[in-house]
């Protein structure tokens, strides 16, 4: 299942918000397949991370202005979140939701984030949330194909390092998607640092068992060839 996350610090804007995505993911018929998050600011900006992985984020909208009705000690703002996902999560749609869409921190960003939303755009109407939430279905599903798509080819190159034959660039094609699945994030919360959603699961898991397996080959390479016989001189 794919998540749709709302991060915004006024409950009744995420009130508002998540009543009108609700309706329109149920109208588009996708109801059941996306799970809809709707989040005040997390206590501290380093916990995003492990919250984007544990909640399988395929959409993200975040308002810009978060110390409206939050009180965060240290405060951060959307821009700051953007600027810590971004070096890993390249390619997962971020929008801004705001009231102030020509904000001249928003434009700068513009290149890095899918899209900047008026959020009474996105709510002026039932029709207009379902214009934005047909974006929101093909941009997260995207997003869930690519990724799927790296985990599929990471399942490639573990069957040629296992059977020896991968090259060096496959090795570091290995490493980067390894890298951008599971870089480590600095928290203050170690739950958090330690949650893990089911597609992290399976690469731990899958690491384990290429680590055994390529351990087992070396043996096995190392037997046979302690029982080949000398050659003749």
């Amino acid at each position: 299942m794919s998540t749709l996350a709302v991060v915004d610090d006024r409950p009744e804007v995420r009130d508002l918000v998540g009543r009108r995505l609700t309706r329109a993911l149920k109208d588009e018929g996708v109801f059941d397949q996306w799970e809809l998050v709707l989040s005040p600011p997390l206590a501290t900006l380093s916990l995003y991370p492990g919250w984007v992985a544990e909640q399988e984020v395929s959409v993200l909208l975040l308002d810009q202005r978060l110390n409206e009705a939050a009180d965060l000690e240290p405060p951060y703002t959307g821009h700051d979140i953007l600027n810590l996902l971004r070096p890993r999560e390249f390619d997962l749609p971020i929008y801004y939701v705001t009231e102030i869409p020509n904000d001249a921190l928003l434009e700068a960003d513009s290149p890095r984030v899918s899209g900047i939303l008026s959020r009474s755009k996105l709510t002026a109407t039932l029709e207009d949330t379902r214009f934005f939430v047909r974006e929101f279905i093909r941009e997260g599903q995207r997003y869930d194909a690519r990724v799927a798509r790296k985990l599929a080819r990471l399942s490639q190159i573990a069957s040629l390092i296992v059977a020896g034959t991968a090259n060096e660039e496959e090795l570091k094609e290995a490493a980067a998607i390894r890298e951008e699945f599971q870089l480590p994030f600095a928290s203050s919360d170690a739950q958090i640092d330690r949650a893990q959603s089911a597609r992290f699961d399976l690469l731990n898991v899958f690491e384990e068992e290429i680590s055994s397996l390529e351990s087992l080959a070396t043996e096995l390479r190392g037997l046979i060839a302690e029982s080949a016989p000398e050659e003749e001189e």
